[in-house]
């Protein structure tokens, strides 16, 4: 059942614009999403969503990871400092988020790996909504959002989104707003191809994603003046979240965060 919701998730969600409590918010995957939930408990038992175990499955628990990390960055802070302090390096320097949310570690081994890479690149789109819920859950235990907080994921180009038959992204934002019962749109788009960010060294990425992302013509109106977390599956270097937002300030935004489900701690 889930794979059939995720297929009708990637025909609205690649390009949508999604806006809680609107006329836009009751198309037909929410219609199907409501008959499944109420359908499917009585007919089949739960299971694990990642590995379809008889849940709960003790390998794949899906929850936010304790440890303490940088509220600018999401890296790892030193034993001793608070959890939401600066580290080191945002101190010196400023990398054009004002947060960076996560659910936990994109390493070797680390338990959010086989979520994302299933996510990614094992066809998995109905991965989407609990990995969105928990990153919603995630941005409420933050604190609570302004009212003017919009959701904005990270563009893929048409045609990686053509080759992987949905934008994960678009997705994961999606299941943010539900969570979280705040807006989300589709507002940037990516000019141009770019290399996957995790195949280059970390000198290569900011360049990789120079100019790569734009506003969409019509919808600069719509971001102007409000606060924007931006939307996405891992953070590596930071570099194509800084490109975002460095887009998203031009427009107008006044303050531009992210929500990401992994962070990689070391990169080349």
């Amino acid at each position: 059942m889930g794979l059939l919701q995720g297929a009708f998730f990637c025909a609205w969600g690649a390009t949508g614009w999604g806006v809680r409590g609107s006329k836009w918010s009751m198309d037909i995957s929410d219609w199907i999403e409501n008959i499944s939930n109420e359908l499917v408990p009585w007919v089949y038992p739960a299971l694990c969503d990642l590995c379809g175990a008889p849940g709960p499955c003790g390998l794949h628990v899906l929850q936010a990871c304790p440890e303490p990390r940088c509220v600018r960055c999401a890296s790892l802070l030193p034993e001793g400092v608070a959890a939401g302090s600066s580290c080191a390096d945002c101190v010196v320097r400023s990398p054009g988020l004002t947060s960076v949310l996560v659910l936990g570690s994109y390493g070797e081994g680390a338990p959010l790996k086989p979520w994302v890479m299933a996510l990614k690149h094992g066809g998995r789109p109905d991965l989407a909504q609990p990995l969105g819920a928990c990153l919603g859950e995630r941005l409420l235990e933050f604190g609570t959002p302004s009212a003017d907080t919009l959701l904005v994921p990270v563009p893929l180009h048409f045609w990686r989104r053509m080759q992987r038959g949905y934008d994960q992204a678009a997705l994961l934002a999606r299941a943010v707003s539900r969570r979280a019962d705040l807006p989300w749109g589709s507002v940037l788009y990516r000019r141009r191809a770019t290399w996957a960010q995790g195949s280059l060294l970390s000198q290569g990425r900011a360049s990789n994603v120079q100019d790569a992302f734009e506003l969409h013509p019509d919808r600069g109106t719509l971001v102007r003046g409000r606060e924007v977390y931006l939307v996405d599956d891992v953070y590596t270097s930071g570099a194509t979240l800084w490109a975002c937002a460095k887009v998203l300030r031009r427009a107008g935004v006044r303050r531009v965060g992210a929500l990401v489900v992994a962070r990689a701690e070391r990169f080349a």
